[in-house]
């Protein structure tokens, strides 16, 4: 009976693999070649293994033995230049802090003879100055306080008829304190409107949702909402059950209706997924949203659904 070359084990004849190692036994592996991941011996050219189905990697060949008749050269390196050894200090040069004593005075002499070459000249004196015109808000009392030559007397006049008359001086005009001399301020714009202050609470409660962070959540409800508490243990609740994948929504409604507090209709449209059956869910809600506003922030104060036809 034939005997497996490699594990010398009897086989019958005509038996194409062998019982104990799997070797082709029609035509024996030569080499040391197994498959990966089944890990018996191979063809050198056999592409897939006939026990696990694998691909197998394709051999490239011996690796050629290293040249001996001719080895590679060395690169070779060009010489380093011997940089020229550094001046002695000790001839007629001057040591480094004496070179920067100079370099400073020779700075400070040049600005010097700058600052005496470019500083004005005293000229003569600026003869009396006009008062500017009201052009400017600012400008425009200080025209109208200004002192004003008083006006010459008033002179008589002898009329050829004999009556004395009484020449009454012009009036000088003067600016209109109430056209130039004050303009109305400008007006100043809101800093927020209630819209914005509003969406920056809905901005909040929407990424407490997201990230789950409770303290934000509540943050976002006023202090008197009814069933506060209830309100934190159902939400932590439902945030066990489920996760919130995408959130957003529209400001449909503002209305203010007293001193810091409005009415707002919301519409929301949440993609939840189910942490037990990972199954997702998108819906769309609507609420009616009692706000308001508390230590300088628009918090909710009722909830209602409101039902679409």
């Amino acid at each position: 009976m034939p005997l497996c070359p490699h594990c010398q084990s009897p086989y019958e004849e005509g038996q194409r693999y062998c019982d104990k190692c799997d070797s082709y036994l029609l035509d024996p592996e030569e080499g040391n070649r197994f498959c990966p991941q089944c890990g018996i011996r191979v063809a050198a050219k056999q592409e897939v293994c006939h026990k696990c189905n694998a691909s197998l990697p394709v051999e490239v060949g011996p690796a050629p033995s290293p040249p001996t008749a001719s080895p590679v050269p060395e690169p070779k390196v060009p010489p380093q230049r011997t940089p020229p050894p550094a001046p002695d200090d000790s001839g007629t040069s001057l040591p480094l802090w004496a070179m920067g004593v100079i370099i400073a005075a020779g700075v400070v002499i040049v600005a010097l003879v700058a600052f005496i070459i470019l500083r004005p000249s005293a000229g003569p004196s600026p003869g009396p100055v006009s008062p500017p015109t009201a052009t400017t808000t600012e400008k425009a009392p200080q025209v109208a306080a200004l002192p004003k030559a008083e006006p010459a007397p008033a002179t008589t006049q002898v009329a050829p008829e004999g009556k004395v008359t009484q020449e009454t001086p012009k009036p000088e005009t003067a600016p209109q304190p109430s056209q130039t001399a004050i303009t109305p301020a400008p007006a100043v714009l809101p800093a927020a409107t209630l819209e914005d202050q509003i969406k920056e609470t809905l901005n909040n409660l929407r990424e407490a949702q997201l990230k789950q962070d409770i303290i934000l959540f509540m943050s976002c409800y006023s202090y008197i909402y009814p069933t506060l508490d209830k309100k934190r243990r159902d939400t932590q609740a439902y945030w066990h059950e489920f996760n919130f994948l995408g959130m957003d929504y529209t400001l449909d409604e503002v209305k203010p209706v007293g001193q810091d507090t409005a009415l707002a209709r919301v519409t929301w449209t949440m993609q939840v997924q189910s942490r037990r059956t990972q199954l997702i869910d998108t819906f769309m809600q609507s609420y009616e949203v009692g706000l308001a506003k508390e230590l300088g922030k628009w918090r909710i104060r009722s909830i209602k659904e409101i039902e679409e036809d």
